[in-house]
């Protein structure tokens, strides 16, 4: 039984926290729980005011508390979920905000966040029904508008999401999440410089915000003031060098401590990933500016910094790099050691004529491939679905099957290949429409290593394999902030990159004697963009397409909007600026002619062997 004593506590108490006074109600609430160690409302409130002070550590176990005594009290719920979203732990965030919705129904903020969970739990179609629901209930609530916003976003409905961010900003010209995700969009879809006022606010509300300094870098790039963007540069990475000295410090010291403050070293030891990572872009966008004044030593220098920030953010790369490494040598050896039955009479595959026809787009990143999937996103009977994880889900199926892969791929049976093509389709479907397409574009540059994988399941796809220069394709990879999956954690040093260049197309050559001639077509990106036309027209010819005009202007008529480094390029008309830039690195490069020798030679570029003095 709770006194009228403790209750009227309890209503000073929660007026103080509510109110953004939760260091006053301390003592209030403190004597609350020691005289009430079973009421749910003062255990709840006790969560919030350690909310206010930063602790969600400490919040989590006050929430988990009162719903020990009341399972069913949907404000803990609700909170408990937050927490789970904001450590991106989406799906327990889902479950939590259910049971909120079943106690609750009459939550449209609730339904909101639900929303943005499903989002980012790739069930986009779920998430804005879900969130347009919740806008409807509460239309004049910014928080439900920039939900809408961001589940629009996570489905790549761009300008959607900009309107939606916009509508927003005019319920509250202060929301800075709105402001930030809108500028982010803008610049990824080319229209930053149409979104300058929104860029000056958000500047105003946060001017040490990372992606805001970026931003305003882009501008003065656009307007060229390449030494002013430099300065500014300079500025922030001074900056966040001294706050990423001050995180390594701090968590140290913690550590060394051995404090109990968890939130406190949680918190420091985020700042100590996420700094490093802040700090790799402006080192890359300092390069990148750099190489375009041709001051090439600067540059090099700026792309070394940038990747020694990365390797800081994520200390087990080595396990990726060696990993994936690993994987090329044993594909490898496999097949150069089994004599495998498919590569000339695949197996029969009766569906194939209610699918499109699939061209897996290959190589090695930097090579050209997005410009290309760019070009045939726009051949009218095309769908492009850019880098996603529907190849991956297809390969890591063979072990949910019983198989080994690559040993086991002479054992698929007829219904094991069904269930890898079915799921791949239907992973597809989830992001790109190929309704009336002919052919579906799958690009995914390292992929190459897996053609065999690709003849036995979908021997009706073709392959087309984008080269470049290895020298300018390397020293691209290197100077590139990719995310570190296991492939790209082979970019931070050139020798790392130039090493995986070198088994990579090895395997390739070992896979091109085993495909029949007409399944696999090799470009030169140097070739593209010498005589686009000819090339193209090469390409839709061999996937037995009909000329179209469109493939010409790409950029004009292109509606790809590619989140790999090369969302910048494919905006732009095709150019060569980008052709032989490895000849004002050759310093750094001529180590490692030699390893290369073969590649160079069996793609048309042995004039480079005889130009560099570690030739063989």
């Amino acid at each position: 039984m709770i006194s009228p004593q403790s209750r009227e506590l309890f209503q000073q108490a929660n007026a103080l926290v509510r109110s953004g006074r939760a260091k006053e109600a301390e003592d209030a609430l403190r004597k609350l729980v020691r005289k009430n160690p079973k009421w749910d409302q003062a255990l709840y409130l006790m969560g919030l005011y350690e909310i206010q002070r930063g602790d969600r550590v400490k919040a989590e176990q006050w929430y988990r508390k009162a719903l020990s005594c009341n399972p069913n009290l949907p404000d803990a719920l609700a909170d408990l979920g937050q927490l789970y979203f904001l450590r991106s732990e989406y799906g327990e965030a889902e479950k939590l905000y259910r049971r909120t919705l079943a106690l609750a129904p009459n939550t449209p903020l609730i339904q909101s966040f639900l929303a943005v969970s499903l989002a980012n739990l790739d069930r986009v179609e779920e998430a804005e029904t879900l969130a347009r629901a919740a806008l409807a209930k509460i239309p004049h609530d910014p928080t439900a508008s920039y939900s809408l916003g961001q589940v629009l976003r996570a489905g790549k409905k761009w300008a959607e999401a900009i309107d939606v961010f916009k509508a927003t900003l005019a319920l509250d010209p202060n929301h800075l999440q709105a402001l930030t995700s809108l500028l982010k969009i803008a610049e990824q879809i080319n229209v930053l410089p149409d979104c300058r006022s929104h860029l000056e606010r958000a500047m105003a509300l946060d001017p040490e915000d990372g992606d805001l300094a970026l931003m305003s870098v882009f501008l003065l790039q656009r307007e060229k003031k390449t030494d002013e963007a430099i300065a500014k540069l300079d500025h922030f990475i001074s900056s966040f060098s001294n706050q990423l000295r001050n995180a390594l410090s701090r968590r140290e010291g913690l550590t060394q401590a051995k404090t109990k403050d968890k939130e406190a070293l949680r918190q420091a030891s985020s700042d100590c990933h996420f700094l490093p990572i802040m700090l790799s872009r402006f080192y890359y966008e300092r390069g990148r500016l750099h190489d375009v004044q041709r001051r090439t030593d600067a540059a090099y220098q700026d792309f070394l910094s940038g990747n020694s920030a990365v390797q800081m953010a994520f200390p087990d790369w080595r396990e990726g790099r060696d990993g994936f490494l690993r994987t090329v040598e044993n594909l490898d050896q496999a097949f150069r050691v089994t004599a495998f039955d498919f590569w000339t009479a695949p197996s029969a595959t009766p569906e194939t004529s209610q699918r499109p026809r699939i061209l897996f787009e290959v190589g090695f990143p930097r090579s050209g491939t997005t410009l290309l999937e760019a070009i045939l996103d726009v051949h009218p009977d095309c769908a492009a679905m850019d880098e996603t994880n529907s190849f991956n889900a297809a390969l890591l199926h063979m072990n949910t099957l019983g198989k080994r892969y690559p040993e086991d791929l002479d054992r698929l049976t007829a219904d094991d290949i069904q269930a890898l093509r079915d799921l791949y389709f239907t992973d597809a479907a989830k992001n790109v429409d190929t309704t009336g397409k002919a052919w579906l574009i799958d690009k995914n540059p390292l992929n190459i290593i897996h053609a065999g994988f690709i003849r036995r399941v979908f021997p009706e796809a073709k392959i087309l394999v984008m080269l470049r220069h290895p020298f300018d394709c390397g020293l691209s990879c290197f100077m590139q902030n990719f995310q570190p999956n296991d492939g790209m954690c082979n970019f931070f040093t050139l020798d790392d990159t130039f090493r995986l260049y070198d088994k990579v197309f090895t395997l390739w050559e070992l896979y091109a004697s085993l495909l029949p001639p007409q399944v696999a077509l090799t470009l030169r990106y140097e070739d593209l963009v010498a005589d686009r036309e000819t090339v193209v027209a090469k390409m839709l010819s061999w996937m037995g397409l009909s000329w179209s005009s469109d493939v010409l202007d790409h950029s004009a008529k292109g509606q790809l909007k590619t989140l790999t480094p090369s969302y910048r390029q494919i905006n732009q008309p095709v150019h060569a600026k980008a052709v032989d830039r490895w000849r004002r690195y050759e310093a750094y490069i001529r180590p490692f002619a030699a390893q290369l020798a073969p590649h160079l030679k069996a793609f048309g570029y042995e004039s480079a062997l005889n130009e560099t003095d570690g030739a063989v």
